[in-house]
């Protein structure tokens, strides 16, 4: 990963410094708390001299070592997933050759189902992936091999927010209206991967018993697919793996997804039990209720009654789309809650179009936030390795 100017003011930016004033070569940042003036060159690359010293200056403002510095500068857009398989016979660095054939390519696996079941939830693939959705898992990109137990990063680069980058990313137009920064598909592919995997830890490993058809259904609304349960009953079950974990560490520029999901771990003795619910993941017949999960990007109270309407942004049918869900007075409450949160919700129903209208969910019978469908919150949160 490199760093660029960009990288470097937009960490300045979320992180508490202010531009204070610019010249002909370049601006000087300032930082509530620090009486020190910030000088930084304009278009500073990371291979110009004036970086490190740069980077030191910040470094000393905020008590942190500069390696961290530079580190979450270059990590601002690249979300980073760590597979890690820890051997039972440990030999710093190595695991043995069918383990590591297998981890590389289960991670390939997970990213390509993740990116597939972020634009429609799906029981099973069954290797229709959809071209855009393999776009998205081709931008990821392999890092070198961590020392310790045998890690390997998987980079994934986000594209910058189409609006201001913020610590508090909601603009407010008007009363009751808000518009929070739109979540990029690279992100939510992530994303999915780390619900995913965690809804596998709490809704099949945890409990260690056989699937009921409504723990699938909930599953996949977390964009679980027998393709993601089977890459990682690969890997949990590969000779000489004790235990597989997945840290994720989510790129600075974006607000990180609600719920703690930064360790995620899965022993050996899970394996039986993740073959067994595998097969519980199965095509269904098509109904007129459809389950969507997506950002709400507008959120209206009704002047005029009780109630208001949210918006997502989803997929549907392999397209971007905006859904309208009308809401009661309870849920208005609710939701603005959940907006203010960032959290993403799931609802179900029938979807209704109309010509010159944005569709809408028909009476919701479920609305929540993603997060709480599968509970995430209970997760280890030490990214210790």
């Amino acid at each position: 990963m490199t760093a660029s100017f960009t990288d470097l003011t937009d960490y300045l930016t979320l992180t508490g410094w202010h531009r204070d004033s610019s010249g002909q070569s370049g601006s000087v940042w300032r930082r509530e708390g620090w009486d020190r003036p910030l000088p930084v060159l304009d278009d500073l690359n990371r291979e110009d001299y004036e970086w490190a010293s740069t980077i030191e200056r910040i470094a000393t403002a905020v008590e942190t070592p500069a390696r961290e510095i530079d580190e979450a500068i270059s990590r601002m857009y690249f979300d980073v997933q760590e597979f890690r398989a820890a051997d039972d016979i440990y030999i710093k660095g190595s695991i043995p050759v069918e383990a590591g054939f297998t981890l590389f390519s289960s991670a390939r696996a997970m990213i390509r189902a993740a990116a597939s079941t972020a634009r429609s939830n799906k029981a099973r693939i069954g290797g229709n992936y959809g071209p855009a959705a393999l776009r998205i898992a081709e931008k990821a990109r392999f890092g070198h091999t961590i020392d310790g137990s045998y890690i390997v990063p998987l980079l994934m680069p986000l594209d910058r927010p189409e609006e201001p980058t913020s610590d508090t990313p909601l603009e407010f137009e008007g009363e009751g209206i808000a518009h929070p920064l739109v979540e990029p598909e690279e992100r939510r592919t992530t994303r999915m991967l780390a619900q995913a995997l965690a809804a596998i830890q709490h809704g099949i490993v945890e409990p260690g018993r056989e699937l009921r058809g409504s723990v699938v259904n909930d599953l996949v609304a977390t964009g679980v697919s027998r393709e993601m349960v089977v890459a990682v009953e690969k890997i949990v079950g590969a000779e000489g793996v004790a235990v597989f974990e997945v840290n994720f560490d989510w790129a600075g520029a974006f607000t990180p997804p609600p719920g703690n999901l930064r360790k995620i771990s899965f022993p050996h003795e899970s394996a039986e039990i993740l073959r067994l619910a595998a097969d519980k993941f199965v095509l269904t017949p098509k109904t007129p209720y459809e389950t969507l999960s997506g950002q709400i990007i507008d959120l209206e109270d009704d002047p005029e009654s009780p109630g208001g309407r949210a918006t997502i942004r989803t997929f549907r049918r392999g397209r971007q789309v905006r859904i309208d869900i009308p809401l009661t007075q309870q849920q208005t409450d609710q939701a603005h809650g959940w907006f203010s949160e960032h959290r993403h919700i799931v609802a179900s129903g029938v979807v209704k179009s109309a010509p010159g209208k944005t569709s809408w969910v028909e009476k919701a019978s479920q609305l929540a936030p993603l997060d709480e469908v599968v509970l995430f919150s209970n997760l280890d949160d030490d990214t210790s390795a």
